[in-house]
């Protein structure tokens, strides 16, 4: 089903998922079989991977970087080739991502745009550059947030995705995710706050 995302759509997805709490989180996170979430097993040694190329992303780094994140979501589709040097441009964001403590918006929707304006493979392939700061944004994440699926081009808005970021960036530094953090070390000993609050939603939305 298509959509067009008025701004009332967008304000409303935008307040389901800053309405996703520490409580309901936690709660979550407690039902969870960690042994069986199928991601995890690939998630590490994918980390480590980026931990070796993203502080030196050239765009040869960055499609076999994407190409990694597409395995990584079963997907066999291609980067976009970009014209007038922005594939050179996406790279160096990329790097950045992976150096500085923020990217703009705005430079997240250039990444996007080697994707094919995909939300989804962008914000996981950032999240893998800095596992600390960016978070993956996918259906199972929006499904735990709203209580559906979504339609055509929900999960492909860059500010929704912008208010999901900042959101999860306050839920990660919580007590209660260093606590969720120990149960997703169990199966997966070096992954970060931020990427054990993903976990959970990834396998509760499902």
């Amino acid at each position: 089903m298509s959509v067009v995302i008025t701004p009332r759509t967008r304000q409303a997805l935008i307040d389901a998922v800053e309405g996703i709490d520490l409580m309901r989180l936690t709660e979550a996170a407690a039902t969870i079989d960690y042994a069986k979430v199928d991601i995890l097993a690939a998630y590490q040694p994918v980390v480590l991977h980026f931990m070796d190329v993203a502080t030196m992303m050239t765009y040869e780094n960055f499609a076999a970087a994407a190409a990694m994140v597409f395995g990584f979501l079963d997907e066999r589709v291609r980067l976009v080739h970009l014209e007038d040097g922005r594939n050179e441009d996406v790279a160096e964001i990329a790097n950045a991502a992976s150096t500085r403590w923020d990217i703009e918006l705005l430079e997240i929707g250039m990444v996007a745009d080697a994707f094919g304006g995909r939300l989804s493979p962008t914000s996981l392939l950032l999240h893998f550059c800095n596992p600390d700061r960016y978070a993956w944004w996918n259906e199972e994440a929006f499904a735990f947030a709203v209580g559906r699926e979504p339609y055509a081009g929900e999960l492909d808005d860059l500010e929704l995705y912008g208010a999901y970021l900042e959101h999860m960036r306050g839920l990660a530094t919580s007590i209660q995710a260093q606590q969720i953090t120990k149960l997703v070390r169990v199966v997966s000993p070096e992954i970060t706050r931020m990427g054990a609050v993903q976990v959970v939603l990834y396998a509760a939305g499902r």
